[in-house]
């Protein structure tokens, strides 16, 4: 076989392979969710309109959501200073995770804690704006990492449901 063979064959697999790790991270997986009228903040239903998100059964960290806030939040909600936007895939061009931390981080916006361990270890984060702007995005809380890295999660976090 001629050098000249051999790295055809392997610039030809090189391309195939980055397109299809490519496709795998970006594109695979994902599905749109859309139309919801209303999102669960600290368990009761919140009026919402023009929801766009994604999500994917693979993992609990894919969903992301951009909305307007049309309901009441609940009076128990928390803020939270924990919140770090995970970055969107470049077709989901409505979720700008370094603008919406950057804005977090000055405080055009304030991050509210929607939901604690659902599922065990991942919480659910909105990031909303004064004019009711609201991006939603799941993080992994300090229980998910130190069970995900086999270790005892801190004496603060719930035991952990057998049936996860």
């Amino acid at each position: 076989m001629s050098t000249k063979t051999l790295l055809t064959g392997f610039a030809i697999f090189l391309i195939l392979f980055t397109a299809g790790l490519w496709y795998s991270q970006t594109r695979a997986y994902y599905y749109d969710v859309n139309g919801l009228e209303s999102v669960e903040i600290n368990g009761q239903p919140v009026a919402v309109a023009d929801y766009r998100g994604i999500d994917a059964d693979t993992s609990p960290i894919k969903m992301r959501a951009c909305f307007t806030l049309t309901g009441a939040l609940p009076a128990d909600v928390a803020e939270t200073t924990e919140a770090e936007p995970l970055i969107a895939p470049p077709q989901f061009d409505c979720f700008d995770a370094r603008r919406i931390e950057a804005d977090l981080h000055d405080g055009t916006a304030r991050a509210l804690l929607a939901a604690r361990n659902q599922p065990y270890g991942i919480d659910r984060i909105i990031a909303l704006y004064p004019d009711n702007r609201a991006y939603m995005w799941r993080m992994i809380n300090e229980c998910g990492k130190a069970t995900f890295d086999g270790n005892e999660p801190p004496a603060s976090c719930p035991p952990k449901p057998d049936s996860e």
